[in-house]
């Protein structure tokens, strides 16, 4: 089930708000209901469109949040260094939400990127978990 926070809608609200923050030119977006973070990035369809945009070059990577986003990736460690180190860092890229800015050529935000997507995977572990338990009480 979606939260409010997982809505294709909030999800365009928190964008909207971090244009007006920050000026730029959209060259893509990619919405929830476009999203899997069950599958690898490469058998994803967002993380094709992130290849492909990422080819072409892009100086900004605005998400309505990291950890949702990054954080929700298989649970193989490889996609979500695949993220930073073959999309964001090539391009020299700030990867944005609407609480914070993490650029790719910042090895202190590189670590805080790892940390933060490995968080919210253990956490949508601990989640699943107790779905499960409650399930089967």
């Amino acid at each position: 089930m979606l939260t409010e926070a997982d809505t294709p809608k909030s999800q365009r609200r928190a964008l909207t708000a971090l244009r007006k923050q920050r000026a730029g030119k959209i060259i893509g977006t990619i919405l929830a209901e476009d999203v899997s973070g069950k599958l690898r990035l490469d058998d994803s369809l967002e993380g094709r469109e992130l290849r492909r945009l990422a080819a072409n070059g892009f100086d900004e990577l605005r998400v309505a949040d990291i950890d949702r986003v990054f954080g929700a990736r298989a649970d193989d460690v490889r996609d979500r260094f695949d993220v930073w180190e073959e999309l964001l860092k090539p391009n020299k890229a700030l990867l944005v939400d609407e609480f914070e800015v993490l650029d790719s050529t910042s090895v202190t935000d590189e670590g805080r990127f790892y940390d933060k997507t490995r968080n919210a995977r253990i956490e949508r572990e601990k989640l699943a978990k107790r779905s499960r338990l409650g399930r089967e009480a």
